[in-house]
């Protein structure tokens, strides 16, 4: 599945949303595609102030993030302090 345009994955958020989780225990494998699609929604979103939470998060998956640049736009949920 290709990854929508910027402008169309924040189109889909209603303008109320404050934040988008997306879970991911059980994950076992992160494409550098999967990652870049996150980080295609999270960055526009981020700009509306929109929080992307990520949880269940392996380190294999926060590392897949990381390389593709896309840890400064989501907050990993388990890292949260409440």
């Amino acid at each position: 599945m290709k990854p929508l345009p910027d402008r169309r994955q924040v189109a889909v958020l209603r303008p109320e949303a404050e934040r988008v989780r997306i879970g991911l225990r059980g994950t076992t494998v992160l494409t550098a595609d999967g990652a870049q699609g996150v980080g295609t929604a999270a960055r526009p979103a981020r700009c509306r102030g929109v929080l992307t939470l990520i949880s269940g998060a392996s380190f294999e998956a926060r590392d897949g993030f990381r390389r593709a640049g896309v840890d400064e736009p989501v907050t990993y949920a388990d890292d949260r302090t409440t």
